[in-house]
């Protein structure tokens, strides 16, 4: 049975590496949740001696995290071998504190060798200050943050970052800086990017050519393979042009992006894979097809508009376009 509360001395326990706290058939034990409840005494200052812990770290209930200072007493930025760091909150309303969130996400600052990061139901506006700091970045998921307005351009400059996920959010910009150097890369070893339920900017990475005056725009999304657009409103400014490495694009029920397509898949030569669902799209001309070179599957569903497909044909090596 997991105690009704915790001892008040749980803290010293200095060298635990495995803690579980509830009563499960199987259980990870590279994984803890660790539910803060203060009025049982689950308050994250119980984990600040505790830096032996190691693997997934996921610390629940983030509300009732006071401020920042109390978030600090985890002493996260100790726990050197915690690998995967989980920040969820259960708030559902507008009417929370979202600068008291922003304060205590700031007091959970984790070491900076994290590897993934995942962040659910947080209220707020701007991201962490420490999350530009995480060199070693391989994962980031933000869950449900939906006031979320900007992600800066620090953040594409994380040269570990392979996989971002941002589901839930209403307005996000991700941001963009030009520079002086031609070699200088966003997000240059992202390979899977999902977005999902979100309305999405790209700020910045425009590739007209008035924006490649000087200061010159940097290499853009030079190694993602994936891309996934799943019930999204908005996705704009999406630099299509610069995604030569992409080989599976997936669209599925996002009217944001039905005024950008086929033309925007235009000159995806390492494009194998293309799935559309529900897309008011009426025509494919042959134009814009002309340079998937290496299409080999096309899946439609639901596209009731479609009208022509004059610009299809057949996929070569065995490809296959499928109707539904």
């Amino acid at each position: 049975m997991c105690p009704q509360t915790l001892p008040s001395q749980f803290h010293n326990l200095i060298n635990l590496e495995i803690l579980r706290l509830k009563q499960l058939d199987t259980f990870d034990p590279e994984e803890l949740d660790y539910h803060v409840n203060r009025e049982r005494g689950f308050t994250v200052a119980q984990l600040r001696n505790m830096n032996e812990l190691r693997g997934g770290l996921s610390i629940l209930g983030m509300e009732n995290i006071a401020n920042k200072n109390e978030a600090m007493k985890a002493k996260l930025k100790e726990k050197l071998h915690v690998k995967k760091l989980r920040l969820c909150s259960t708030y559902t309303v507008d009417g929370c504190e979202h600068d008291g969130q922003e304060e205590v996400l700031e007091g959970l600052e984790p070491h900076s060798n994290l590897e993934e990061l995942e962040i659910e139901g947080f209220m707020g506006s701007r991201p962490p200050s420490w999350l530009m700091k995480l060199q070693k970045l391989s994962r980031i998921y933000l869950n449900n943050c939906r006031n979320l307005a900007r992600l800066p351009a620090a953040v594409g400059l994380l040269h570990s970052l392979e996989e971002l996920r941002l589901h839930d959010i209403e307005n996000l910009a991700i941001e963009c800086e030009s520079c002086h150097d031609p070699d200088s890369k966003m997000f240059p070893s992202l390979l899977w990017l999902d977005l999902y339920k979100s309305t999405v900017s790209f700020k910045g990475m425009s590739t007209s050519s008035s924006s490649l005056t000087t200061p010159v725009q940097r290499k853009l999304f030079p190694r993602l393979q994936s891309l996934s657009v799943n019930e999204c409103d908005g996705v704009n400014g999406f630099p299509w042009p610069t995604c030569s490495a992409l080989k599976h694009l997936e669209i599925r029920n996002s009217p944001g992006l039905d005024d950008q397509l086929p033309e925007c898949l235009h000159g995806l030569s390492s494009l194998t894979q293309l799935q559309l669902s529900g897309s008011n799209i009426k025509t494919f001309s042959a134009e814009a097809m002309a340079t998937l070179h290496a299409l080999d599957e096309i899946c439609f569903e639901d596209c009731n508009e479609l009208l022509s497909v004059e610009g299809l044909q057949v996929p070569p090596h065995s490809g296959k376009i499928g109707y539904f």
